[in-house]
């Protein structure tokens, strides 16, 4: 979801459409954005758009590798991110993040297991992944 301070919100406007986040209409809003270490490509926001139009793109005022940077540099004022909501529900509980324009946001998957590159994956790894997978199907099917 789309989320910023209060004294972000106040100071700038709330966004009401995704045109106003656009790279060429974006003169009120600075984007923090996050930047994968290993490949160094700046995440895409996952927005839906009316028409099932592509995504917008979206300024990289501020961007950081590290996932709690840019939680702390929205929660500090610093612009507009976009996070999974289960990671910023303390800050939404406290009301230090405030969500926006909800009905663009899209679902990307529950969970993601990353590791670095290798020529053959870790049988740990491997196990960990097959495990998740079936934990993750048996919740769908209600099981869990």
């Amino acid at each position: 979801m789309l989320c910023a301070s209060r004294a972000c919100l106040q100071a700038h406007g709330t966004p009401r459409s995704l045109d106003a986040l656009q790279e060429h209409d974006c003169i009120e809003h600075d984007c923090i954005r996050y930047r994968f270490v290993f490949t160094g490509r700046v995440e895409s926001w996952a927005l839906r758009q009316p028409g099932g139009d592509s995504s917008p793109r979206i300024p990289e005022t501020f961007v950081f590798n590290n996932s709690e940077a840019v939680t702390h540099a929205a929660r500090a004022g610093f612009g507009i991110a976009q996070f999974e909501e289960l990671r910023i529900r303390p800050e939404l509980d406290a009301a230090t993040l405030r969500p926006f324009l909800r009905e663009h946001s899209l679902e990307r998957g529950a969970l993601w297991l990353v590791w670095p590159q290798a020529r053959r994956t870790p049988p740990k790894v491997k196990a960990l992944g097959d495990f998740l997978a079936r934990l993750v199907e048996e919740s769908e099917a209600g099981a869990c």
